[in-house]
């Protein structure tokens, strides 16, 4: 165990400008019916099923307009920690490209409007945001930062920590959690 410290900083105000979202129609769509034969499996049979057709109407989804807004500004102060090695600082790193791979929903022009006007406080961790400390579902640390970021909606999403996927260590995508 050690003690490690970040310094305070502040996150800057930044303004979202508004955001159209154009109406949309799904149409109607039938999904024929299904028979699964009967099947066997290591000496365990399973009888036919049926699956009678599914009908789905159309939707109409209308325009959503969704006001230009400020997200204000945010005093994040310094703190200090004790922890073990696996989330010492140099033990850590900060995402910062590839968002689009967390989110498909992630904004790169939002976003970069908000990295740009927040400068360089973006890139420090937070070792107040979610999952600090903490080890994924495999057992692994929790050791990569990522920024907060916004949504194609305005939607704002806050940092957090994951397990990195460039650290060496085993994460989800390899083996099951």
């Amino acid at each position: 165990m050690a003690r490690y410290c970040w310094p305070g900083f502040t996150i800057p105000a930044s303004h979202l400008p508004a955001v159209h979202i154009p109406a949309t129609n799904i149409p109607a769509v039938t999904i024929p019916a299904v028979t699964i034969p009967r099947t066997c499996f290591a000496g365990q049979c399973y009888p036919a099923q049926h699956y009678p057709a599914q009908h789905y109407p159309a939707q109409h989804f209308p325009a959503v307009n969704i006001p230009a807004q400020t997200i204000p500004a945010m005093r994040v102060r310094g703190s200090c920690v004790n922890t073990s090695l696996q989330f010492a600082p140099l033990q850590t790193t900060v995402r910062v490209r590839n968002y689009g791979a967390l989110d498909s929903r992630y904004s790169p022009r939002l976003t970069q409007s908000y990295w740009n006007d927040a400068g360089s406080s973006t890139y420090y961790p937070n070792t107040f945001a979610s999952g600090f400390g903490g080890f994924n579902a495999a057992g692994f640390p929790k050791n990569q930062y990522v920024r907060p970021y916004l949504r194609r909606d305005g939607t704002f999403v806050s940092g957090y920590w994951r397990n990195s996927p460039s650290d060496g260590l085993p994460t989800c995508r390899i083996i099951h959690c």
